[in-house]
Order: structure tokens, then C-alpha cells, then sequence
């Protein structure tokens, strides 16, 4: 194996609960009165707020704003605390979850929150008519595969109705991070119905569970105003806050610095690169770190020459690109697995800075020519532009380095999401650059992304070896066993490289002196209820 992908460390990942990793994000500014309430411009926003089709971060901002579930996550500590649920028990074999609703609990009209509330929503949400991405997450529950995949009805999902304030869950195998996935906002409580769907035109009839509540929708701004039957409503900042948003995605960058520069909304993310810098002697610009990480995937079944994978993955300067972007955007990655979860496992860099010569021997001995052309699609707007095209330039100056009549054809595709939903479905790429992410605090969510079942694996990497591996893993209850199987699990990868992890994505955010208080989460959310 190439030096390159050495790992000299065992993995000890999978079902710890991370904690402790992240600090907290409050950053507190000037503070001023006026009259009208803070606007956040949140960018595009989903068209259905029943069920995610893949991961977006606007959605899941939108539905913490609204909606609550049994359980979340902490922004600060990433502890898991009691949400709608006040308590609940872990039976010993760490098979069933019993959750009591608290007493407090009810719908933004009054109306009390019962478990027969949350056994409909479940119901609704994993159907598969509501072809729902994230049912996935929820495959630990006895039944859910089956009835996601419409073998049997709901009533042999493991999910039960105690009585009206409890709730009863039973899983297939132990796992020790299941309130991890349920703290997704994706899991949060809220009517799966026909306002859900349209709720741009139906707002006024949804029932919320969250900090606030849709007051209005027009011309592209939605106000919100404190749902005063939340039951941590003493904890949301603000009364009252707008919401402006954008139908043309690929300009949402430029639209938002025009109207911060209007005064039409005090704070918004990842400015135009072109801006940065005027924005930050103006003392406008906070960077946040995320667990989000930009990499290079490779289509499998068009570039399915591992030496050419290996020559790309050994030509890649991490350091240059990062060099040729504002520092405030990214910051180089030399895991599969950001290490922030340090804590959850020990390892140490499976890839190096770049080793130019070795990369050129290992393409002159791959089936690259010289007149191949390859092409990198990617989610069109400037700063993605700006990160592939500063890839392809680290990755033919090092071959130039060694040899300078050689270099790689690489030609660039940008598309709009869901063109290049469509890009990636159809194969019609050779590479992909993108984001990968978690939607759970725990590296597992990293690791699942790469089984051949998972609905997020982007590329379809499929290998026998590591589903195998994923099957052994999930249903163990082994630590020693546990930390084999995932050691073994990243070998793979290391092997295969259906992906090269480039950098993790720092959340750059614009905010108006106005502005007094403001947390994110290390996904890369802001909480819009901390807005103040």
C-alpha cells in the first residue's frame, strides 16, 4: 500500500457519544436600538417542509426554527436533552427506549402533545410515499426497512403508544447513538400534511412545536414571531424576526450582500469571495468551523483505474489550495473524518500534504493519455467555482513540478442543485466535487455514508468488503470489536478512495452591528432562535 494512505493508529469511533468537541459560538456586537426586528437573510429555502429529498442546511435551520423534537442536541455542549420528551428509560439490553412527554408540551394553538402525535408523525414521515431521505437514519428501528420499503403496514414498526404520554421505540440491535438521530431536526415533530408540503401558501393552517411560528409570507420575506406555547420559550431571543429569501440559488450570494448593503437584512453566510475582504474591515465578517468537508469523488464506474485514483489523491496539495482562498472559508483535511471527533477515535493523518513525484510515476503507470479529458461537476456558485478551479491548478502544478510537458485535461460543469441531483443520479460525470457531511454528532454518520444501502453515497461506491464490515459493526456490542471493524472500514477506503477529502468548510457569516447576539452549530446552522 502507498505510504500516502498509512494508518498507524487504531479507530476507536463508532457508538461513543461524541461530546465536548465543539465550543461555544456566541458572538456578542455593538449593541443599538431601532424599531423593526432583526432580518436574517437565510437564502433559499426548501419547497416542503414535510420531508428532506438530501441534506441542506437551510432546511434544517428552518425546521429548528419551527418545530421540536423528542430529544436535541445542545448548540454549545452537543449534549442530548430533553425535548418534548421530559426524561426517558434505556431498557438493559439497550434495545428500547421509553420517552414521557412532558406535561408542558403542546402544538402552537394550545393543543396538548400526546404520544399518539408522535406515533402519526413517524408513521408519515418513514412511508415510503413520502420518499423521505432521512428514513434511513431510522433503519435501527425493528420494522422501519420494511415498512420504508412498503412490505408491511405500520403497526409491525417496533413504535408504540404506551399511553398519552409515553412512547415506546424498540430497536433491532443496540445502538448507543440512536438519540443522536433522533435530535435531527429532520425528526422533529410537526402534522405530515398537505400545508406541511406547501407551506409557503398554507402557513397559517400548521400546527408548530418550535420556537416560533409563521406569522406572514410575502415578497419573498417571512416574519416569525415567538411561539408562546413552546416550552423553552424564555430561552428565544427575539419576539419577532424576518426571514429573506431567494428563488434564484445561484445568485443568493450576490442578492444578500446587495440588500445587507441596503440595510434590508442585517445578517447572512458565505458572502461573495469578491467581498470578503471589504466586509472584514468593516468588521462584518465572523468564521465559523464546521464538520462540513469539501472532497473530490470519483465516478467509479467511469474512472475505475485505481492508479489513477491514487496519482490524484498523491498530487493533492491541501496547503496551496487552501492558500489561494480567503482564510476565513476552509481549512485543510488530511482525515476521512474531521477531527474534531478526536475524542471518539485515535489516528493519525491517513493522507499527506502531497507527494508530486510519486503521483507522476503512479499516473505515467495508470491508463491515463494524454488527450483524456475529465469532467468535475460541481453545484454552481462562485466560491465552488473558486475551490475546483484553485484544485485543478495544485494538482497540474505539482505535476509540473516533476515533468513539465505533463499535465490533466480537466474540464469544469457547474450546475444548479437540482441539475446536479439529476448529474450525479445519471453518472454523468467523471468527478464530483462537493460536500459531505454529518447529521448526527457521531462519526458513524461519516462512516454509513459509504455503504452501497445508504441513500447518501453520492458516487454509489459499492465494495462487499466494507458493507460487510458495516453489517459486523452495527451489530456488535463489542468496543474492542467495534474499533477492528472501523479501523478495517477506513483501511478500505483508504484503499478503494471513492473519495478524497480536501478541506473542512468554515461557515463565513455576515452580521450587522445591530445584531447582539448570534449562535451556529458545528454543522454549519445558524440557530435562529438564538438571533438577538
Amino acid at each position: 500500500m502507498n505510504k500516502i494512505y498509512k494508518i498507524t493508529a487504531s479507530v476507536m469511533i463508532t457508538c461513543l457519544i461524541f461530546t465536548g468537541c465543539v465550543e461555544k459560538k456566541t458572538e456578542y456586537l455593538q449593541t443599538s436600538t431601532r424599531n423593526k426586528p432583526v432580518a436574517y437573510g437565510i437564502g433559499v429555502v426548501p419547497q416542503s417542509l414535510t420531508a428532506s429529498k438530501n441534506r441542506d442546511t437551510k432546511s434544517n435551520e428552518i425546521l429548528r426554527t419551527l418545530f421540536s423534537g423528542l430529544v436535541y442536541e445542545d448548540d454549545s455542549s452537543m449534549e442530548i436533552e430533553p425535548g418534548l420528551a421530559e426524561k426517558w428509560e434505556v431498557s438493559k439490553d439497550k434495545m428500547q427506549y421509553t420517552f414521557h412527554i412532558r406535561n408542558n408540551a403542546m402544538w402552537s394553538d394550545g393543543e396538548k402533545i400526546t404520544a399518539q402525535d408522535f406515533y402519526d408523525f413517524f408513521r408519515e414521515i418513514l412511508s415510503p410515499q413520502t420518499d423521505n431521505i432521512y428514513a434511513y437514519d431510522l433503519r435501527y428501528i425493528y420494522g422501519e426497512e420494511a415498512y420504508n420499503s412498503g412490505k408491511v403496514s405500520f403497526d409491525q414498526v417496533a413504535i408504540n403508544v404506551i399511553d398519552n404520554s409515553t412512547l415506546r421505540i424498540r430497536l433491532n440491535s443496540p445502538c448507543d447513538y440512536f438519540l443522536r438521530i433522533l435530535s435531527e431536526p429532520q425528526f422533529f415533530l410537526r402534522e405530515i400534511n398537505k400545508s406541511t408540503s406547501n407551506w409557503k401558501k398554507d402557513y397559517l393552517k400548521i400546527k408548530y412545536t418550535g420556537p416560533f411560528k409563521i406569522s406572514y409570507i410575502s415578497q419573498g420575506t417571512i416574519t416569525i414571531k415567538k411561539n408562546n406555547y413552546y416550552f423553552m420559550k424564555d430561552k428565544v431571543k427575539s419576539n419577532e424576526l424576518k426571514l429573506k429569501f431567494y428563488n434564484d440559488e445561484e445568485n443568493v450570494s450576490a442578492y444578500s450582500v446587495t440588500d445587507f448593503d441596503s440595510n434590508n437584512i442585517d445578517i447572512f453566510s458565505n458572502p461573495p469571495l469578491t467581498e470578503i475582504n471589504r466586509l472584514k474591515k468593516s468588521n462584518h465578517i465572523k468564521s465559523f468551523s464546521t464538520l462540513n468537508i469539501y472532497a473530490l469523488y470519483f465516478n467509479m464506474k467511469k474512472i475505475a483505474d485505481s492508479n489513477f485514483r491514487n496519482a490524484i489523491s498523491l498530487l493533492t496539495s491541501r496547503t496551496e489550495i487552501a492558500k489561494d482562498m480567503p482564510k476565513e472559508s476552509i481549512s485543510p483535511i488530511y482525515n476521512f473524518i474531521p477531527s474534531s471527533l478526536k475524542e471518539n477515535y485515535i489516528m493519525t493523518n491517513t493522507f499527506e500534504e502531497s507527494a508530486p513525484s510519486e503521483g507522476v510515476e503512479i499516473l505515467k503507470k495508470s491508463k491515463y493519455e494524454n488527450d483524456d479529458k475529465f469532467v468535475i461537476a460541481y453545484e454552481e456558485n462562485d466560491f465552488n467555482r473558486k475551490l475546483c478551479e484553485s484544485y485543478i491548478n495544485s494538482i497540474n502544478k505539482n505535476i509540473r513540478s516533476v515533468d513539465k510537458s505533463e499535465k490533466i485535461n480537466f474540464e469544469l460543469k457547474g450546475y444548479n442543485k437540482n441539475n446536479l441531483y439529476e448529474v450525479l443520479k445519471n453518472g454523468d460525470y467523471d468527478m464530483f466535487f462537493g460536500e459531505y457531511n454529518i447529521s448526527f454528532s457521531n462519526p458513524m454518520s461519516f462512516l454509513e455514508m459509504f455503504s452501497s444501502k445508504s441513500p447518501f453515497n453520492l458516487n454509489k461506491y459499492s465494495s462487499t468488503t466494507y458493507d460487510d464490515l458495516m453489517y459486523g459493526l452495527i451489530n456488535s456490542n463489542n468496543l474492542a470489536k467495534n474499533n477492528e471493524y472501523c479501523y478495517k472500514m477506513i483501511k478500505q477506503l483508504t484503499v478503494d478512495l471513492p473519495v478524497i477529502p480536501i478541506c473542512t468548510k468554515n461557515n463565513v457569516i455576515c452580521m450587522s452591528p445591530l445584531v447582539t447576539e448570534l449562535r451556529e452549530n458545528p454543522y454549519g446552522d445558524i440557530i435562529i432562535s438564538s438571533i438577538k
